[in-house]
């Protein structure tokens, strides 16, 4: 990563929050639930004197995977060549963060989210110290417990993943 004022601009000052919502995707004996969830974009690219060309966002999409009584959910960021995340190390000043609001008829499994593929420990100019950086795609799971009794219809998940994205 370059550290000239406009890439240190970039790292320090856009940090994402994107509002990820499963709503009615669980079906019984369905094994791969490819429903869209809708996802509210807090950020646009930022034109630094570019002459109006705008570098891609990063892209985050989520999606349900029923096993049984298990359920996982899928949290996968795409980000622009030359550009990187960090881990959810909570030592980091500024980790990934996915935070789930509301679980309608699940209970979690899993207590945290695991990445894959999993983070690169390197040396970060902006932060001048090692850490852990995600590049190109990542994707974060987590498995949930159908409760007894709950309906499909009403099966849901709703949060959000706050992330820091440097180019």
């Amino acid at each position: 990563m370059s550290t000239d004022f406009r890439s240190r601009w970039l790292c320090s000052a856009v940090a994402a929050s994107l509002l990820l919502m499963a709503t009615s995707c669980f079906a019984p004996g369905v094994e791969e639930l490819g429903c869209p969830l809708p996802l509210q974009n807090s950020f646009k690219g930022a034109d630094l004197g570019s002459g109006g060309a705008v570098d891609p966002d990063p892209s985050v999409s989520a999606g349900l995977r029923a096993d049984g009584e298990i359920v996982t959910l899928s949290v996968r960021l795409e980000l622009p060549e030359g550009g990187n995340t960090y881990s959810q190390d909570p030592g980091f000043s500024r980790p990934t963060k996915i935070v789930l609001r509301d679980l309608v008829g699940l209970a979690a499994v899993d207590e945290t989210f695991t990445p894959n593929p999993a983070p690169k420990r390197s040396y970060d100019d902006s932060f001048q110290k090692e850490v852990e950086k995600h590049v190109g795609v990542v994707t974060w799971t987590r498995r949930f417990r159908v409760l007894n009794g709950a309906p499909a219809s009403r099966v849901s998940i709703t949060g959000a993943i706050n992330f820091l994205y440097c180019k």
